[in-house]
């Protein structure tokens, strides 16, 4: 949900590293923009009109179309990126936005005229994509919501859910940060960017409940079950909030870094759908990723891309002496195919491992002491402290909420999913914890490793780009 715009967010800031310059004759670059955009909604369009048309011919293939239909859809998200991409550094965008168009002074408007490619893109898509969804409905495959629901409706959910939590903190910390620089003391300015990280870490979240409909989690038996695994973990949060999302979504959240401003989203489908036990290791899973400091690892995990990324945009101005002798638009394939690589092997490997710890550590908080226990057996006391392995009747409950997921979203999670192992994988993991309980610490110590070597590779890295 969220590879593309973060991708795009770090191609947008790629391409604006090198020194603005006017672009002469900018009216070709922007028959390549508009090109770009109109190839995207063409490509979208015959995807929908392809499928649509099969879903009504061939009903007994239904299942079999949504799932080509979802792949069709990742494709398409991959060519988005990629002409994006190529609108940023075959074009010079950045610089018709900035020079040509004199937007560099503004707050905040330049950085939307970057993105204005990508947003049009996707919202032509989107409208495009709304057939398919609607006949998805009608036929009872997908809960989507209302039938009577608009396009703009459509258009309005998909920008909400599917950009905003990329986009939302990256531009605010680039209004803060901009805001400080044209009217802060000198004295401010020159810390201005730790600032705005400190102030966007403490406003997104507050602004993301916002623009995701939003509301406490009345359900008072269930409250109290997740108020237990919090104060097991001593994870301190502010509340525990249901994300209205028209019965579209089956997922859980969790955002900011203070306890303060610390909320964890459930959606109204998941909800809904499962019952109380299955809840609570839904949330531990949650839980777990701040227990463990999960999205500063990932974070982590991006900053040896970073650095590589510098290292050729320098090399590539002639800083250096490699990049520079090549032309610009092999430069940026390198650049597409470095990231690409990185972000699909490595960090998708990384963010796999976390993933896998979270899954961990939401099966050891629901065990009990009883290592040979049965589920007349189990019994977990709110008060003890987290055990170092899985019970078996714990990994069993796990086990049976993952087939449970994989039988309700059938379609949507045989498909490969770059952040998580498959929910194959993931059960066959749990149930190797009944024989060998030791593959479980043998895990986290794997994972403690590679976290120290991006932590290495990073502080490597940092030090050659300071000289």
């Amino acid at each position: 949900m969220i590879l593309g715009p973060l991708l795009v967010f770090c191609l947008m800031i790629l391409a604006s590293v090198r020194p603005a310059m006017r672009v002469q004759a900018p009216v070709p670059h922007l028959l390549i923009v508009c090109s770009g955009i109109f190839i995207c909604g063409l490509t979208a369009w015959i995807i929908a009109f392809y499928t649509a048309r099969k879903l009504r011919a061939l009903p007994a293939l239904r299942m079999q179309s949504m799932k080509q239909y979802q792949q069709l859809q990742r494709l398409h998200s991959a060519l988005i990126v990629v002409i994006f991409g190529t609108i940023m550094f075959v074009t010079k965008w950045p610089h018709i936005i900035r020079i040509n168009w004199m937007l560099n002074d503004t707050v905040l408007l330049d950085e939307l005229g970057l993105l204005a490619p990508f947003l049009i893109a996707s919202l032509v898509s989107w409208l495009a994509f709304y057939e398919v969804d609607h006949v998805l409905e009608k036929q009872g495959l997908v809960r989507t919501g209302s039938l009577s629901s608009t396009r703009g409706q459509h258009l309005l959910f998909q920008l909400r859910h599917h950009s905003a939590l990329i986009f939302v903190p990256a531009l605010l910390l680039i209004t803060i940060f901009e805001l400080l620089l044209l009217f802060s003391p000198s004295a401010v300015q020159q810390s201005s960017f730790l600032v705005a990280i400190t102030l966007t870490f403490l406003c997104s979240p507050l602004l993301l409940i916002t623009i995701w409909k939003t509301k406490p989690l009345t359900e008072s038996q269930l409250r109290e079950k997740f108020k237990i695994v919090c104060h097991r973990s001593r994870v301190p949060i502010r509340d525990i909030l249901v994300w209205e999302t028209q019965d579209k979504i089956v997922n859980a959240l969790v955002t900011g870094f203070l306890s303060r401003l610390r909320f964890v989203l459930m959606s109204d489908r998941l909800l809904s759908q499962f019952g109380t036990s299955e809840l609570e290791y839904i949330f531990a899973h949650e839980i777990a990723h701040i227990k463990h400091h999960h999205l500063l690892l990932r974070v982590l995990g991006l900053l040896p891309l970073g650095a590589i990324l510098l290292v050729i945009d320098r090399d590539s101005a002639g800083n250096l002496s490699g990049f520079q002798t090549l032309p610009e638009w092999s430069t940026w394939c390198i650049t597409m195919f470095i990231t690409l690589l990185y972000i699909f092997s490595v960090f998708a490997y990384y963010s796999r491992r976390l993933e896998r710890q979270a899954d961990l550590y939401a099966c050891r908080m629901l065990s009990c002491r009883n290592f040979t226990c049965t589920e007349a057996e189990h019994s977990v006391l709110n008060n003890h402290s987290v055990p170092k392995h899985c019970c078996p009747t714990s990994i069993y409950r796990f086990v049976q909420l993952l087939k449970q997921l994989e039988d309700s979203c059938q379609a949507s999670h045989s498909i490969f999913a770059w952040q998580h192992f498959r929910l194959q994988q993931r059960i066959a993991f749990l149930e190797s914890l009944l024989d060998e309980p030791q593959t479980s610490h043998d895990s986290d110590q794997a994972l403690s490793r590679l976290t120290g070597l991006f932590a290495l590779v990073s502080l490597v890295a940092i030090v050659v780009l300071m000289f």
